[in-house]
């Protein structure tokens, strides 16, 4: 007769018989993994359990490696000595050189440095790596003399304020990807440091960042506010995507009309610190005075609407619904005379919309073709 058991209770009989620490999810997951399937039982409160009684056969073979007697023990702190070199989990070497999981992840894989098998308490496998060789891998980080910059990304050296670009950004109220290009474009300096984190960064000297970014720290110009409006002279100001945002038109339209029209703008800053076209809300308003009409029909893109009583729609929609090319529908509508609803989508884009029954009247020939 073939023994059966649950991950649970060959966890524990592994335990209890062989003195082999092995999780239930790990067995769980490697019998998944190999594709084992498991024989339905009952447990003591004769509740049915699909699938979930599964040989000694079976776990043996996908654990074969955790219960080799060989394999390392890995104390309670994460670590062993194996030929009398330290050898550590992650975990431990992040609690021991102050260093970050990801840091030390990257650098151990970059470095093509090979781990050893062992079991942590919970009978799970895991690496573990030579100190040693992470200490060199790391050497850079554990300079005794390194720069650890405050939660705000600052620190003083040598009575210079120094910083990581995003702390600089904060600071400066200039965006990292200006204050990135401008560093890139001059070749300044920068210093090795980390975080409280144990992340490395690279530090900049805030004066040297003021000096670059000095055009985007004139106090001249106009701030907007998180909406992207200001007041200028009592009349209302804003960006092309507020605008946007405001009159529920598409930036691209405003865009577009803005650059037929000619109208200049005024140039402001951002929150980021990011310069900005600030156009008035007037000017908007008469360049889209089309797509402001209240009457004007609006509905959602590729799909839709019913005007007293009729389905409405664009061409497009119509071809994708008869089959039917958008230029001869175009063309057969052309022919007929019909004239179309002015609608706007949500998009602020304006459209022609033609009823159904006169687009199926001006090609009612192929439909029928259609038909047969």
């Amino acid at each position: 007769m073939i023994k059966r058991a649950t991950c649970i209770t060959w966890a524990k009989w592994f335990e209890k018989h062989e003195g082999v620490r092995i999780s239930d999810v790990t067995i769980r997951n490697r019998l998944k993994v190999a594709r084992k399937i498991g024989a339905e039982g009952r447990d003591r409160m004769r509740h049915v359990l699909d699938k979930s009684y599964f040989s000694e056969a079976d776990v043996r073979e996908v654990c074969a490696d955790l219960l080799e007697s060989g394999l390392v023990q890995v104390s309670p702190d994460g670590f062993v000595d194996i030929d009398l070199i330290r050898h550590r989990t992650i975990s431990a070497l992040v609690r021991l050189l102050g260093i970050s999981q990801p840091t030390i992840k990257f650098r151990i894989k970059s470095s093509g440095l090979k781990p050893v098998c062992g079991k942590g308490r919970s009978g799970r496998p895991c690496n573990l790596y030579s100190e040693l060789e992470v200490r060199k891998l790391c050497a850079n980080l554990l300079e005794p003399n390194l720069i650890v910059v405050d939660s705000g990304g600052l620190a003083m050296v040598e009575g210079v304020c120094h910083g990581t670009i995003p702390a600089l950004a904060r600071l400066l109220g200039v965006s990292i990807k200006v204050i990135k290009f401008r560093i890139l474009s001059s070749g300044i300096k920068a210093i090795h440091g980390k975080d409280s984190m144990g992340h490395p960064g690279e530090l900049y000297p805030e004066p040297a960042v003021r000096e670059l970014c000095a055009d985007r720290l004139n106090p001249g110009l106009i701030q907007i506010g998180d909406d992207g409006f200001v007041e200028i002279g009592g009349i209302r100001h804003g960006t092309k995507e507020s605008f946007a945002r405001r009159f529920k038109i598409s930036a691209s339209t405003i865009a577009l009309r803005l650059a037929s029209s000619g109208l200049v703008s005024v140039k402001g800053r951002n929150v980021t610190g990011n310069l900005v076209d600030l156009f008035p809300e007037p000017e908007i308003r008469k360049l889209c005075d089309d797509l402001l009409n209240p009457e004007l029909v609006r509905f959602i893109p590729s799909s839709f609407i019913e005007i007293n009583g009729i389905n409405h729609g664009t061409i497009k929609m119509f071809s994708l619904m008869l089959g039917i090319s958008r230029a001869t529908i175009k063309s057969r509508l052309g022919i007929s005379g019909t004239k179309p609803v002015c609608g706007r989508d949500s998009h602020g884009n304006l459209c022609d919309l033609y009823p159904e029954p006169a687009v199926r009247e001006a090609c009612k020939d192929l439909l029928r073709r259609k038909k047969k």
